[in-house]
């Protein structure tokens, strides 16, 4: 365990449950304030027995301190970097198939995937148009030009 993180255990094992509970205590320890209102302060109070504060105190001890040990065992152990050592060796792998990972993409895109189409943002998403109204869009389109040109002519005569 690092010499930073015993020092912070040590003040939460000598306080315990007054750091949640007593704002001068923690602000004195802590430097935090507001934390807790003096409502919930005295609705704990009401409620809790002496008893059950130490037990309340003793197991947020026994709590806080399994943490410290498994944060200092998997420290020692280095299994943080095993974990980053293990996601680096998926990314390798995951751009090794990328081919694969394109048809499987490609496969779930054309099926229609509802899942995936809704990860893709909308200005990426196609713009689909009814081929038959565009269509009888064009046809209209000319027909005006052709109705148009004829009046034309018509006038100039």
């Amino acid at each position: 365990m690092r010499k930073a993180d015993y020092s912070v255990l040590k003040r939460y094992i000598k306080y315990g449950a007054d750091l949640l509970y007593n704002p001068e205590i923690r602000q004195q320890v802590l430097g935090v304030t507001g934390v807790i209102t003096k409502i919930s302060i005295d609705v704990a109070n009401e409620f809790i027995l002496p008893q059950q504060a130490v037990v309340f105190d003793v197991e947020n001890d026994i709590n806080a301190f399994v943490e410290y040990l498994r944060y200092a065992i998997f420290d020692a152990a280095g299994f943080e970097s095993y974990c980053i050592q293990e996601l680096k060796g998926l990314v390798d792998s995951f751009r090794q198939k990328e081919g694969t990972w394109t048809g499987v993409a490609m496969n779930e895109w054309l099926q229609g995937n509802l899942l995936l189409l809704a990860e893709i943002p909308n200005n990426l998403k196609s713009q689909e148009s009814n081929l038959e109204v565009s269509e009888r869009l064009r046809q209209l389109s000319i027909a005006l030009k052709t109705i148009a040109l004829k009046r034309t002519h018509s006038q100039e005569s």
